[in-house]
């Protein structure tokens, strides 16, 4: 078990902090956004940006880029 640390000038105990998940959450999504943004824009040059198959890969990559955050957000939360 885990050593508790004291502050010596009042005696009680610290608790450490551990990492939030928002963070995470949110780079994984900009990251996943720009790169699905960049993939529509390639692969889907010769249709309008907002027809509906574009749309769908944007929606996913977008919820891909969350599910990533979180993965990676409770990976820095065990160690």
């Amino acid at each position: 078990m885990a050593e508790k640390k004291i502050c010596p000038t009042c005696g009680q105990v610290i608790k450490e902090k551990k990492g939030g998940l928002i963070l995470p959450i949110i780079i994984g999504t900009v990251i996943w956004l720009l790169i699905t943004i960049a993939f529509n824009q390639y692969y889907f040059a010769g249709s309008g940006f907002w027809d509906t198959m574009p749309l769908i890969h944007l929606f996913f990559g977008v919820l891909l880029g969350i599910t990533n955050g979180l993965i990676v957000g409770l990976i820095m939360r065990k160690k």
